[in-house]
C-alpha cells in the first residue's frame, strides 16, 4: 500500500499571469542595416560591436550613454528604422555678435573644422568659410551655402553624423528636418512594438525637429515615455517661438520630456538620464538633481535658464559645484516621476486583477467575489505606498459596490462597475525654505 492510498495530495500551481509591463527597459530607435529584424535586445555595447555596429554610430553612442550610468538598465532594445529622414543641421552665425579675427569652430564626427575671420567679418563670409572648412574634411555630408545660414545634411540616411558647435552664443544650431519629407518614425516604432513591446522609455538618434514632434505625438497614445534632447539654440531665446521646446509645450505632450544640450548628437544626454532613472522603482526617485555620467554640464546665463524653463524644457548645469538635471518635467509641465508612477499603478492594477480572474475557476458575482477584487486593489495601493508613489497618510481608500446595488444590466454583462480608490501622491521635495532666528 502506498502513502497516496491513505493521504492523497493534489497541488495545482496557479501561476498563470499576464506579461508585466517592463518599466526598466529603454528602446533606442536608429536607422541601420546591422540586423534584419525590427529589434534586438542588447546587454552591452560590446555585443553591438560584435554584431556589426560601428563604434561611432548613433545607436552605439546612445546605448553607451545608457549603459554608462550607475545604476544602469540590465538591457536595452535597439530598434531598426526604415523610413527616417536624412540628418540636417542648420548653422547660423549670430549677426549681432560677429567676432573679428576669431576662429569659428565646429566638429563633424569629432573632426574639427575652423574658419578664422578677418577684421570686419560678415555673416556671408563666415557661412562660406565654414562650408569650405567642412567640405575639406571629406566626411559624408553635403553643405549648402544659404547666405544667412549653412545647411549641413547627411549624404544618405545611413550617414548620420555627430555635430557640435564650439561657441553656441555666436553660432546657432538647429536640428532641422529636410523640407518636403514625411516623417515615418511613428510607423517604425509601431513595427518594433509588433515584435517587442516590452519597453517603456524611448530614445531617438535622429533629433530632427519634425521627427521629434512625430514621435512625441505617437508616444502620447501609449503607456510609455519619450526622452528627447536638442541642441537647438532657439530654445534659450525668448524671442524664438517656433523652436522644438516651444512646439512640444504648445502641444502639451505629457509623455515627452526635452533636455537642452548643445552636445546632444555627441553625448546623447537624454539617454543617460533615462538610463539612470529607469532601473529605479517608479515613485522611488525624482528626475531632478541627477548627474549624468558621460555628459558635460552646460554653462548658461540666468536669462537663458529662465527662458528654457519657461518653455517647459529641462537643463543640465552646475549648481554649487555639482552637475544636476532640472526640473524633471514633461512638455506639459508635469513631473516625469508622476507620469511614470501613474503608469506603473495603472499597469499593476490591470495585471493583478486580470491574473486573479485568470487563475480562478471563477470569481462569483457576490459580495465575497467583489471583495476578492477589492483585495487586489488594496494590495497594489500598498505596493505604491512602499515604493513612494502614494503617501501613507492620509491612507488610500477603496470603495466597491454592494452586489445588491449593481444595476441588472451590469450583472447580466458580468461587469463589475464602480470600483474606486483615492490616494495622495507622495511627491518629492525640490525646494527647501528655512527661516531661523538666532540671539545672543
Amino acid at each position: 500500500m502506498s502513502l497516496s492510498d491513505i493521504v492523497n495530495v493534489t497541488i495545482t500551481a496557479l501561476t498563470t499571469a499576464p506579461s508585466r509591463v517592463g518599466f526598466g527597459t529603454p528602446l533606442v530607435m536608429a536607422f541601420h542595416t546591422v540586423f534584419p529584424e525590427r529589434s534586438r535586445i542588447y546587454t552591452s555595447v560590446a555585443a553591438m560591436l560584435t554584431d556589426g555596429f560601428s563604434a561611432d554610430s548613433p545607436a552605439v553612442r546612445a546605448v553607451q550613454s545608457l549603459f554608462s550610468q550607475n545604476p544602469r538598465p540590465d538591457k536595452v532594445v535597439v530598434g531598426r528604422e526604415t523610413g527616417t529622414e536624412k540628418q540636417l543641421i542648420k548653422l547660423t552665425p549670430v549677426s549681432t555678435n560677429l567676432k573679428a579675427t576669431y576662429a569659428y569652430t565646429v566638429y563633424v564626427n569629432g573632426i574639427e573644422a575652423t574658419f578664422t575671420t578677418d577684421a570686419s567679418p560678415t555673416v556671408g563670409e563666415i557661412v562660406a568659410g565654414l562650408k569650405a572648412a567642412i567640405d575639406a574634411l571629406s566626411e559624408p555630408v553635403v553643405t549648402t551655402d544659404n547666405a544667412t545660414y549653412l545647411a549641413i545634411e547627411a549624404s544618405t540616411v545611413a550617414d548620420a553624423f555627430s555635430f557640435y558647435a564650439k561657441e553656441r552664443q555666436i553660432l546657432h544650431v538647429e536640428n532641422a528636418t529636410p523640407d518636403g519629407t514625411v516623417t515615418a518614425i511613428a510607423a517604425d516604432i509601431a513595427a518594433v512594438q509588433e515584435e517587442n513591446d516590452d519597453w517603456y522609455g524611448l530614445v531617438l538618434t535622429n533629433h530632427g525637429h519634425a521627427v521629434i514632434l512625430a514621435a512625441a505625438a505617437y508616444i502620447e497614445t501609449l503607456i510609455k515615455i519619450f526622452a528627447a534632447s536638442s541642441g537647438d539654440d532657439g530654445i534659450y531665446d525668448s524671442a524664438v517661438t517656433d523652436d522644438i521646446a516651444s512646439d512640444l509645450a504648445a502641444a502639451g505632450y505629457a509623455r515627452t520630456f526635452l533636455l537642452y544640450h548643445p552636445k546632444d548628437l555627441v553625448q546623447y544626454p537624454e539617454a543617460g538620464w533615462l538610463g539612470l532613472a529607469l532601473p529605479k522603482d517608479p515613485g522611488s526617485m525624482t528626475w531632478k538633481f541627477k548627474t549624468i555620467a558621460g555628459s558635460d554640464a552646460v554653462t548658461l546665463t540666468e536669462t537663458e535658464i529662465t527662458n528654457i524653463r519657461a518653455k517647459k524644457c529641462n537643463l543640465y548645469h552646475v549648481v554649487a559645484g555639482i552637475a544636476i538635471t532640472e526640473e524633471g518635467i514633461t512638455s506639459a509641465g508635469e513631473f516625469i516621476d508622476v507620469t511614470q508612477s501613474v503608469d506603473f499603478m495603472r499597469a499593476r492594477l490591470q495585471e493583478n486583477i486580470f491574473a486573479r480572474l485568470a487563475n480562478a475557476d471563477k470569481i462569483p458575482y457576490t459580495d465575497l467575489g467583489v471583495g476578492i477584487v477589492e483585495a487586489e486593489v488594496r494590495a497594489v495601493l500598498k505596493l505604491c505606498i512602499n515604493q513612494g508613489i502614494l503617501a501613507a497618510v492620509p491612507e488610500p481608500t477603496v470603495s466597491v459596490p454592494l452586489v445588491a446595488d449593481v444595476p441588472f444590466v451590469d450583472k447580466a454583462a458580468r461587469t463589475l462597475p464602480d470600483v474606486k480608490f483615492e490616494g495622495t501622491l507622495a511627491g518629492a521635495i525640490h525646494k527647501v525654505i528655512v527661516t531661523g532666528t538666532v540671539s545672543v
